[in-house]
C-alpha cells in the first residue's frame, strides 16, 4: 500500500591523545536522514522527513595500575522510527486498531557511563562496575488511544483532527525520559569454559 525510501549518509571525525596514565578519544559524527513514504492509493498521502544530527562522543581511560582502570564515556545517539511506523496505515482488528504515526519524531539520547575495571587472572578474569545515566528526548512508546482521542492532527469529518474512532494502538513521543542504574559484571574462565 505504501512505497518507502530511506537515505542515510554519515561522516565521522576522531582524535586521540595518549598520555602517561590517560587515554582520551573524542569524535563527532554527522548523520543526515531522508525518509519518504508515499501511499499507492488515490489519496497519494506523502510523508517527508529530513533531519541532520551532530553526535559527539568522548572516552577517557585513566590507568590506576596495571590491573585497574577507570573509564568515563559520553556519546549522543539517535533512534529512528521504522518506515512502517511513520505511515498513515490503520489496521482494523476485532477489538482494536493499530495505526501508524507520520508525526512521530526520532529519539535522541545523551549517554554517560563511569566504569571501574579490575583484572586479576589469579582470582577473577574481570570485575567491572558501571554507573550509567541516559537522558532520552522524545522517546516513543506504544500508546492506547480511546475512540475520541486524536489519531492525527489532520482535519477529518468536520473536526479539526482525525479521531481514533475506536481503541487504537499507536506510537507516540513523550517529553524527556531519564534512565540510570548500576551494572556489575564478574567474569571467570575455567579452562575452556
Amino acid at each position: 500500500t505504501y512505497k518507502a525510501k530511506e537515505n542515510i549518509s554519515a561522516f565521522f571525525g576522531e582524535a586521540a591523545i595518549h598520555l602517561k596514565q590517560t587515554d582520551i578519544v573524542t569524535g563527532i559524527r554527522n548523520e543526515k536522514t531522508r525518509q519518504l513514504v508515499t501511499s499507492a492509493d488515490d489519496l497519494k498521502q506523502q510523508v517527508k522527513i529530513n533531519y541532520d544530527d551532530w553526535l559527539p562522543s568522548f572516552h577517557i581511560r585513566y590507568v590506576l595500575n596495571e590491573k585497574q582502570n577507570l573509564r568515563l564515556s559520553y556519546y549522543k545517539a539517535i533512534s529512528r522510527p521504522a518506515l512502517y511506523d511513520i505511515t498513515f496505515f490503520n489496521m482494523d482488528y476485532d477489538d482494536y486498531n493499530i495505526a501508524g504515526n507520520p508525526f512521530l519524531k526520532r529519539s535522541t539520547a545523551g549517554n554517560f557511563d563511569l566504569r571501574y575495571e579490575w583484572y586479576a587472572p589469579e582470582i577473577l578474569d574481570a570485575l567491572q562496575v558501571t554507573a550509567f545515566y541516559k537522558q532520552i528526548k522524545n522517546p516513543y512508546e506504544k500508546t492506547l488511544l480511546n475512540a475520541n482521542d486524536t489519531l492525527y492532527p489532520v482535519p477529518s469529518g468536520g473536526l479539526s483532527y482525525t479521531p481514533a474512532t475506536k481503541l487504537t494502538e499507536q506510537l507516540r513521543n513523550f517529553g524527556t525520559a531519564h534512565n540510570y542504574g548500576l551494572d556489575i559484571s564478574v567474569v571467570k574462565h575455567f579452562g575452556n569454559i
